[in-house]
């Protein structure tokens, strides 16, 4: 990890010297076009979009579990540029956690639109077993002139502490 770290800090001292070279011999800033983030999904607003997107993973017992696992967003536009996503997809229950998803909307070039996020909760119920239910979560990214512009977008899981049945039943 100390490796990663000292080659983005040393990455980040190299551009900024190229940035202020730069800036030095011509008088101007050098401009950056962004770059679309590579983990980025088309836009459909006509169908329902596969997806599969999960939370952290927990151990516990040798065994994985995902409490949330998101499957399908349908994203929809309406007539004042209002842009929502319904979200479909399965919710393990295991123990009291509230996740974030969040999503962020982006134009062909990569610039960000706008972002929504709300709240997937996960209950502790444990009868012997894990169970799971069907979930759907609505994103609301509000009104923007820019979202007929949308092209891509990236949808998240916050990362959170899980307690495993050996914590909670102590």
């Amino acid at each position: 990890m100390k490796t990663l770290t000292s080659v983005a800090v040393t990455s980040a001292s190299l551009i900024a010297v190229l940035l202020l070279f730069v800036r030095f011999t011509t008088g101007q800033d050098l401009v950056v076009a962004p770059e679309k983030p590579k983990a980025s999904l088309p836009i459909d607003l006509k169908e329902p979009l596969p997806i599969k997107v999960k939370s952290h993973p927990v151990e516990w017992r040798e065994s994985t579990f995902h409490l949330v696992s998101l499957n399908t967003i349908q994203f929809s536009l309406d007539e004042e540029s209002h842009l929502r996503a319904e979200v479909k997809g399965r919710v393990t229950m295991f123990d009291d956690v509230q996740y974030d998803v969040s999503a962020a909307v982006l134009n062909k070039d990569g610039e960000l639109l706008g972002t929504a996020r709300t709240l997937c909760e996960a209950k502790r119920m444990w009868l012997g077993r894990t169970m799971s239910s069907a979930q759907k979560l609505n994103l609301d990214f509000g009104v923007s002139l820019e979202y007929p512009n949308a092209d891509s977008f990236l949808i998240n899981i916050s990362k959170r502490k899980v307690l495993t049945p050996d914590d909670w039943q102590k």
